[in-house]
C-alpha cells in the first residue's frame, strides 16, 4: 500500500559541520521538510518506516555524509 508523508527534521547545528559556509544563520535552530511516498509492503512496520525516514532526514541535515554535527534534533510527520 502507497503512503505519502510530510516529514520536517528541526536541528540546531556544530561548528564542524560540513555545509557551515551554506548555512545563512548557523547559530540559529534550522529545519527541513521533505514529501516521503513508499510503500509500506517493503518495511515490517510503521515504526520501521519512520526510523528509516529519521535516518534519511539526519544525513541530509547533517550535510549528505552523516548526522554528526546536527543536535537537538526534534521530528515531526504529517500524513498527506
Amino acid at each position: 500500500m502507497k503512503k505519502t508523508i510530510r516529514a520536517t527534521i528541526n536541528y540546531t547545528v556544530d561548528s564542524a559541520h560540513p555545509d557551515i559556509k551554506g548555512i545563512r544563520n548557523p547559530e540559529e535552530p534550522q529545519h527541513f521538510t521533505d514529501l516521503y511516498t513508499v510503500d509500506t509492503d517493503y518495511f515490517y512496520s510503521l515504526d520501521e518506516l519512520y526510523s528509516y525516514i529519521r535516518r534519511d532526514l539526519a544525513i541530509i541535515a547533517g550535510g549528505g555524509y552523516n548526522a554528526d554535527h546536527i543536535h537537538n534534533v526534534t521530528y515531526s510527520f504529517k500524513t498527506a
